[in-house]
């Protein structure tokens, strides 16, 4: 979860024919690749300076 939500963000509606509503995007736990774990580990130092540290747990 990104600050207690499940979802990451949300994709606009009207920027993909069909999508008349704007969907959620959600961040996946992952691995070393993608997902929650790749950003916890590879962009630790980016993320502590957007937030305070005790957000940062991995």
């Amino acid at each position: 979860m990104v600050n207690g939500n499940v979802n990451l963000g949300w994709f606009p509606s009207g920027i993909v024919a069909g999508l008349d509503e704007p969907i959620p995007i959600r961040l996946h736990i992952g691995n070393k690749v993608f997902g929650a774990y790749h950003i916890q580990t590879k962009h630790k130092v980016w993320l502590e300076k957007q937030q305070p540290q005790e957000k940062c747990r991995p």
